[in-house]
């Protein structure tokens, strides 16, 4: 089912790489399956890790599949709120001049 899904978005010049590639892959020349890990909110409302297999992705949403997870499933991704930037002082005497 990915190999239609992804073959329908190619254009004409991609086709021949990706025929090659599904070629060298049936012939058990692929890489192995890529696994990660997801969290989903237990029955008590805490994170509970999933293993997942990822798919294809474009850098910034990739395709999971694993137990428990489907289509619109919410998951958790990251680590929760990220720490503000350190505040570094100004230099002293403030910024770069420019004397005409």
């Amino acid at each position: 089912q990915t190999d239609r899904r992804v073959a329908a978005i190619l254009k004409p010049e991609q086709q021949a790489a990706w025929e090659a590639w599904r070629a060298q892959r049936a012939a058990g020349g692929g890489t192995a399956a890529v696994l990660g890990r997801v969290y989903l909110v237990g029955p008590d409302g805490q994170p509970r890790p999933v293993q997942v297999r990822l798919g294809i992705g474009d850098g910034s949403v990739t395709e999971i599949s694993g137990e428990g997870i489907a289509a619109g499933t919410e998951v958790i991704v990251g680590g929760g709120p990220r720490a503000a930037p350190p505040q570094t002082a100004p230099a002293a005497g403030g910024g770069p001049r420019f004397g005409m």
